[in-house]
């Protein structure tokens, strides 16, 4: 998956829809949100419905805050779900 976020990262920079430090940014951006998703899951696991949703509304507001100032544009980080789509569980 990481070579097709990549090779769709260089056609947006060979395109001009990127810089390439924006996309070194967002490569930066996606492996960390990973860790830190993966270094949460035993803990959103014991939340709530109501206290997961307010920490995926907290990630997601501190993603657009972060996209913002980058002027990244939504659709390279696909916003909705995780940093490539996933959404986090919401059964309990």
């Amino acid at each position: 998956r990481t070579t097709r976020e990549q090779e769709h990262l260089h056609a947006a920079v060979t395109a001009g829809t990127l810089t390439q430090a924006q996309a070194n940014l967002i490569m930066a951006k996606r492996a960390e949100l990973k860790a830190s998703h993966e270094a949460k899951k035993s803990t959103v696991s014991t939340l709530t419905i109501s206290e997961r949703k307010k920490v995926m509304e907290a990630e997601r507001a501190s993603l657009q805050t972060w996209m913002t100032a980058n002027n990244i544009p939504k659709e390279f980080m696909m916003m909705g779900g995780g940093p490539r789509g996933e959404k986090m569980s919401t059964t309990k």
